[in-house]
Protein backbone atom coordinates (compact mmCIF):
# COMPACT_ATOMS: atom_id res chain seq x y z
CA UNK A 1 0.00 0.00 0.00
CA UNK A 2 1.78 3.05 -0.52
CA UNK A 3 1.12 6.52 1.52
CA UNK A 4 -2.30 8.39 1.48
CA UNK A 5 -2.45 11.24 2.26
CA UNK A 6 -5.52 13.84 3.49
CA UNK A 7 -5.26 17.55 3.64
CA UNK A 8 -8.35 19.55 5.98
CA UNK A 9 -8.33 23.09 6.50
CA UNK A 10 -10.02 24.41 9.94
CA UNK A 11 -12.42 26.86 9.62
CA UNK A 12 -13.80 29.41 12.37
CA UNK A 13 -16.29 32.18 11.01
CA UNK A 14 -15.67 31.32 7.66
CA UNK A 15 -11.90 32.02 7.42
CA UNK A 16 -9.20 28.90 7.79
CA UNK A 17 -7.27 28.59 11.13
CA UNK A 18 -5.53 25.88 10.68
CA UNK A 19 -4.41 22.66 8.79
CA UNK A 20 -5.41 18.89 9.86
CA UNK A 21 -3.29 16.52 8.01
CA UNK A 22 -3.09 12.40 7.70
CA UNK A 23 -0.25 10.65 6.18
CA UNK A 24 -1.48 6.78 6.56
CA UNK A 25 -0.17 3.51 4.62
CA UNK A 26 0.12 -0.63 6.70
CA UNK A 27 2.93 0.51 9.25
CA UNK A 28 1.81 4.08 10.25
CA UNK A 29 -0.77 6.80 10.37
CA UNK A 30 0.62 10.50 10.84
CA UNK A 31 -1.94 12.69 12.50
CA UNK A 32 -1.05 16.38 12.47
CA UNK A 33 -2.87 19.44 13.68
CA UNK A 34 -1.49 23.01 13.59
CA UNK A 35 -3.64 26.17 14.38
CA UNK A 36 -1.92 28.95 13.46
CA UNK A 37 -4.95 30.95 14.80
CA UNK A 38 -6.45 32.36 17.62
CA UNK A 39 -2.86 31.06 19.21
CA UNK A 40 -0.61 28.90 17.82
CA UNK A 41 -0.51 24.96 18.62
CA UNK A 42 0.33 21.66 17.56
CA UNK A 43 -0.53 18.28 17.85
CA UNK A 44 1.29 15.65 16.66
CA UNK A 45 0.06 11.74 16.55
CA UNK A 46 2.18 8.57 14.99
CA UNK A 47 0.26 5.84 15.41
CA UNK A 48 2.56 1.93 14.52
CA UNK A 49 0.48 -0.55 12.75
CA UNK A 50 1.13 -3.82 11.68
CA UNK A 51 -1.61 -5.83 10.26
CA UNK A 52 -4.19 -3.09 10.40
CA UNK A 53 -3.79 -3.23 14.14
CA UNK A 54 -2.07 -0.52 15.94
CA UNK A 55 1.09 -1.35 18.21
CA UNK A 56 2.49 1.76 19.53
CA UNK A 57 0.59 5.50 19.82
CA UNK A 58 3.17 8.20 20.38
CA UNK A 59 1.35 11.99 20.76
CA UNK A 60 3.13 15.27 21.63
CA UNK A 61 2.08 18.67 21.81
CA UNK A 62 3.45 21.94 21.30
CA UNK A 63 7.31 19.79 20.76
CA UNK A 64 6.67 18.72 24.68
CA UNK A 65 8.15 14.81 25.40
CA UNK A 66 6.18 12.90 23.81
CA UNK A 67 3.62 10.44 25.46
CA UNK A 68 4.31 7.10 24.00
CA UNK A 69 1.50 3.76 24.83
CA UNK A 70 2.41 0.28 23.33
CA UNK A 71 -0.60 -1.52 23.22
CA UNK A 72 0.72 -5.44 24.11
CA UNK A 73 0.77 -3.16 27.83
CA UNK A 74 -2.30 -2.22 28.28
CA UNK A 75 -4.58 -4.05 30.56
CA UNK A 76 -7.93 -2.29 28.85
CA UNK A 77 -9.85 -3.88 26.58
CA UNK A 78 -8.74 -5.73 23.41
CA UNK A 79 -10.56 -4.04 20.80
CA UNK A 80 -9.13 -0.33 22.61
CA UNK A 81 -7.03 1.58 19.78
CA UNK A 82 -6.12 5.68 20.39
CA UNK A 83 -8.95 8.10 19.53
CA UNK A 84 -6.51 9.25 16.34
CA UNK A 85 -7.04 5.91 15.03
CA UNK A 86 -10.25 6.25 14.55
CA UNK A 87 -10.02 8.19 11.84
CA UNK A 88 -9.44 4.72 10.23
CA UNK A 89 -12.41 3.15 11.90
CA UNK A 90 -14.47 5.82 10.26
CA UNK A 91 -13.25 4.66 6.55
CA UNK A 92 -13.77 1.41 7.57
CA UNK A 93 -17.62 2.06 8.64
CA UNK A 94 -18.46 4.02 5.77
CA UNK A 95 -17.22 1.59 3.05
CA UNK A 96 -18.57 -1.59 4.90
CA UNK A 97 -22.03 -0.31 6.88
CA UNK A 98 -24.93 0.76 5.53
CA UNK A 99 -25.65 4.44 5.75
CA UNK A 100 -28.99 5.58 7.68
CA UNK A 101 -29.13 2.41 9.38
CA UNK A 102 -28.89 0.59 12.82
CA UNK A 103 -25.98 -0.53 12.77
CA UNK A 104 -22.97 0.57 14.62
CA UNK A 105 -19.36 -0.32 15.23
CA UNK A 106 -18.83 -0.25 18.81
CA UNK A 107 -15.26 -0.35 20.63
CA UNK A 108 -13.04 1.28 22.97
CA UNK A 109 -10.70 4.36 22.49
CA UNK A 110 -7.75 5.69 24.33
CA UNK A 111 -6.63 9.61 24.98
CA UNK A 112 -3.28 9.85 23.00
CA UNK A 113 -2.41 11.97 26.21
CA UNK A 114 -3.37 9.69 28.80
CA UNK A 115 0.32 7.37 29.38
CA UNK A 116 -2.36 5.11 31.54
CA UNK A 117 -4.30 3.91 28.66
CA UNK A 118 -7.26 4.33 30.26
CA UNK A 119 -10.44 3.23 27.94
CA UNK A 120 -13.99 4.60 27.08
CA UNK A 121 -17.04 3.32 25.32
CA UNK A 122 -17.11 5.05 22.23
CA UNK A 123 -19.20 3.94 18.44
CA UNK A 124 -19.91 4.69 15.13
CA UNK A 125 -23.17 5.15 13.27
CA UNK A 126 -25.12 6.88 10.59
CA UNK A 127 -28.05 9.11 12.18
CA UNK A 128 -29.00 9.85 8.17
CA UNK A 129 -27.80 9.55 4.55
CA UNK A 130 -24.28 11.24 4.18
CA UNK A 131 -24.07 11.63 7.53
CA UNK A 132 -21.95 9.79 10.58
CA UNK A 133 -21.12 10.48 14.06
CA UNK A 134 -18.77 9.36 16.27
CA UNK A 135 -19.77 8.81 20.34
CA UNK A 136 -17.49 8.60 23.18
CA UNK A 137 -19.41 7.88 26.57
CA UNK A 138 -22.60 8.14 24.87
CA UNK A 139 -21.55 11.63 24.27
CA UNK A 140 -21.52 12.89 20.68
CA UNK A 141 -17.65 13.62 19.41
CA UNK A 142 -18.05 14.26 15.95
CA UNK A 143 -19.73 14.62 13.01
CA UNK A 144 -18.94 13.90 9.72
CA UNK A 145 -20.49 14.67 6.47
CA UNK A 146 -19.35 12.36 3.01
CA UNK A 147 -19.91 12.41 -0.76
CA UNK A 148 -19.48 9.56 -2.52
CA UNK A 149 -18.28 7.65 0.35
CA UNK A 150 -15.65 10.23 1.16
CA UNK A 151 -15.53 12.95 4.42
CA UNK A 152 -15.89 16.18 2.95
CA UNK A 153 -16.65 17.72 6.11
CA UNK A 154 -16.53 17.34 9.91
CA UNK A 155 -17.83 19.45 13.29
CA UNK A 156 -15.42 18.16 16.33
CA UNK A 157 -17.45 19.81 18.66
CA UNK A 158 -17.72 23.51 17.49
CA UNK A 159 -14.25 23.86 15.18
CA UNK A 160 -15.24 22.57 11.72
CA UNK A 161 -12.74 21.01 8.94
CA UNK A 162 -13.62 20.75 5.22
CA UNK A 163 -11.60 18.50 2.78
CA UNK A 164 -9.27 20.08 0.51
CA UNK A 165 -6.88 19.39 -2.03
CA UNK A 166 -3.15 20.33 -1.15
CA UNK A 167 -2.63 23.16 -3.29
CA UNK A 168 -5.96 24.76 -2.05
CA UNK A 169 -4.69 24.12 1.76
CA UNK A 170 -1.28 25.20 1.36
CA UNK A 171 -2.52 28.47 -0.45
CA UNK A 172 -5.50 29.60 2.55
CA UNK A 173 -2.94 28.56 4.91
CA UNK A 174 0.24 30.76 4.11
CA UNK A 175 0.79 32.88 7.08
CA UNK A 176 -1.58 31.03 9.23
CA UNK A 177 0.34 28.07 9.32
CA UNK A 178 3.98 27.81 9.13
CA UNK A 179 5.13 28.30 5.61
CA UNK A 180 8.10 25.39 6.12
CA UNK A 181 5.48 22.70 7.26
CA UNK A 182 3.21 22.88 4.51
CA UNK A 183 6.48 23.66 2.00
CA UNK A 184 7.42 19.96 3.65
CA UNK A 185 4.04 18.66 3.25
CA UNK A 186 3.60 20.14 -0.11
CA UNK A 187 6.75 18.30 -1.22
CA UNK A 188 6.08 15.21 0.06
CA UNK A 189 2.58 14.83 -1.94
CA UNK A 190 4.68 15.44 -5.72
CA UNK A 191 7.23 12.90 -4.18
CA UNK A 192 4.38 9.89 -4.32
Amino acid sequence: MTMQTRWEIYISKGAPIGLLYRAWDESELLTDIIFGKPESHRITSRIALEDAKWRRSTYSEDGNDPIVIDAETLIEEEDAVPSYMEFLLLKGAIAHMAPDSEETLSYHVLSPADFHGVAQEASIWSPGLNLWEIETNGELASTHWTEDGDVVQSDWNGVSSILSTPEEATSALRGIVDDDVLDEYLARETAN
